[in-house]
């Protein structure tokens, strides 16, 4: 986000501390109050995308800024979601029973998500998910828990 005097970001007009956010062009995702919020770059009062009980958090846009993947906890361990980035109802992607959490999307358009599901040891691997298909494919990396892909594809850059 801008680091500029005049940018401020409101959540129910009240300015504050806002996470994990995530940008495509002049739109901006983050976390606060356990819910997804959007808002223009340039600040403004911020549009409540969510509004489950449960939290959403670790949101990602789509390399063609019209879907939105975040990691929510609505039926018990924390897995992977879609929505469209103007909003509407979330689809569930992954069924893993355990913590996936989303790290961002590859430029071919699948979710690259972190998680526990495919490891035989208590290290996270790194995976993905195509959203049309729900197909999977995991790296073969132990203990990588964050990545992002170069725009070509071609290079993973993980820790």
């Amino acid at each position: 986000m801008p680091n500029s005097s005049h940018t401020q970001i409101e959540v129910d007009g009240i300015p504050g501390y806002y996470r994990y956010p995530t940008i495509y062009q002049n739109t901006v995702v983050f976390t606060a109050e356990g819910d997804l919020w959007k808002v223009c770059r340039k600040g403004g009062l911020a549009q409540r995308l969510t509004t489950h009980p449960g939290s959403e958090s670790h949101a990602a846009i789509s390399p063609d800024g019209r879907t939105l993947a975040f990691s929510a906890q609505y039926e018990g361990p924390t897995e992977v979601y879609t929505m469209p980035l103007q909003g509407g109802l979330p689809t569930r992607m992954t069924y893993e029973g355990e913590e996936a959490w989303v790290v961002g999307w590859t430029p071919d358009g699948k979710i690259l998500y972190s998680t526990k599901h495919y490891s035989t040891l208590p290290n996270t691997q790194l995976a993905t998910i195509d959203p049309a298909t729900k197909t999977h494919c995991v790296f073969p990396l132990s203990q990588a828990n964050d990545g992002v892909f170069t725009p070509d594809g071609e290079t993973l850059f993980f820790t």
